[in-house]
């Protein structure tokens, strides 16, 4: 996409025009726990649609947690580019009381179904500017594309009584580039400690992929992350805990498929922050 390749050309200027400066590269290693979630999946093939099925009660998913990787590179007071990695995992399972439809699959009542399977992740890059920085605070503003891969799995015990037998739907097929946009007040009240107040999310509605299955897929996705973190620096090394509300919608549609997954909820962070 071409506002994809300016914003490569304008961080390439930012690295050759780099100057000196401290605390220029930092490192944060971050894990994730959800203290409470709801969402659902629901997946249509065809002209067979597929049941609402929530996380919690329907598919008995009682644990949602993640790690994450973070670092960032400052090429002076105001410009730096972040990156991100997040890695999310679920745990829980559930056996069906009655026959449900789901991708095209009739999973008969009795089987036990398995969602650790589940796999999803996020690739986060930002161009980072600081308009405004003094001795007991800052503002950051971030632009850039954030991408999500989600494959959803409902692991069965024995076969379905459909002549189907798939028991996952790949959200991530596609792999689309979004654009994505955040900010980030910081505020130093004392030496070494920092309160951080951030958001981060990505908004899109009926995007024509490049991906087809039964005709074009248009994709749309909601996600947004937002919380308040606090850290001590200790010389090179931060401590820090934090608490977030974390959004995540996403859905495909073509005239074979119709792809459903949804989720939110409060996590506690603990992470570890390294500034060179």
């Amino acid at each position: 996409m071409r506002w994809i390749g300016l914003l490569i050309l304008l961080l390439t200027g930012q690295v050759l025009c780099a100057g000196a400066l401290d605390d220029r590269l930092t490192l944060e290693v971050r894990a994730d726990y959800a203290l409470h979630f709801e969402g659902f999946t629901k997946v249509r093939e065809h002209d067979q649609p597929g049941e609402h099925l929530d996380l919690g009660n329907d598919l008995g998913v009682r644990r949602w947690f993640s790690f994450g990787f973070e670092s960032s590179w400052r090429f002076d007071g105001h410009n730096a580019i972040r990156s991100a990695f997040t890695w999310n995992q679920f745990r829980g399972g559930k056996t069906f009381d009655h026959d449900v439809w789901h991708d095209g699959a009739l999973f008969a009542a009795g089987t036990r179904i398995d969602f650790a399977p589940t796999r999803w992740w996020r690739a986060e890059l930002y161009y980072e500017f600081t308009p405004w920085r003094s001795d007991w605070g800052g503002l950051a503003l971030l632009a850039g594309v954030s991408i999500d891969d989600l494959n959803v799995f409902l692991k069965p015990n024995k076969l379905r009584l459909s002549t189907k037998q798939e028991y996952h739907e790949d959200f991530g097929a596609q792999r689309t580039p979004l654009p994505a946009f955040g900010a980030r007040l910081t505020l130093t009240p004392a030496d070494g400690l920092r309160v951080e107040f951030e958001a981060r999310g990505t908004y899109m509605r009926n995007l024509a992929t490049w991906y087809f299955e039964g005709g074009r897929i248009y994709h749309s996705q909601t996600n947004l992350d937002a919380g308040i973190a606090i850290s001590y620096r200790v010389r090179e090394v931060s401590f820090g805990a934090a608490l977030k509300y974390r959004v995540f919608r996403i859905e495909d549609t073509s005239r074979e498929d119709g792809n459903e997954f949804a989720i939110h909820g409060t996590q506690a962070e603990l992470f570890i922050r390294v500034t060179l």
